[in-house]
């Protein structure tokens, strides 16, 4: 491999782990928002993070990733 193309690969694991964290941390506070609405529009909301957080998985196993929380 090149090492142009070394470089850029490095930079966009790089980047989809930042965006992975940033994601993760995002959607804690979404749920701990989630926790002040009532049942009735916690619903809706609750489908929609189950949603984002199933396509972010997807697309770390997709690069070869997981999400590890300790």
């Amino acid at each position: 491999m090149e090492p142009d193309n070394k470089k850029t690969e490095a930079a966009a694991v790089a980047s989809l782990i930042e965006l992975t964290v940033d994601s993760w941390r995002f959607s804690r506070l979404f749920l701990k928002l989630l926790n002040m609405l009532n049942a009735g529009e916690r619903g809706r909301y609750e489908s929609q993070i189950r949603y984002f957080l199933k396509k972010m998985v997807e697309n770390l196993d997709a690069a070869g990733m997981r999400l590890v929380q300790c």
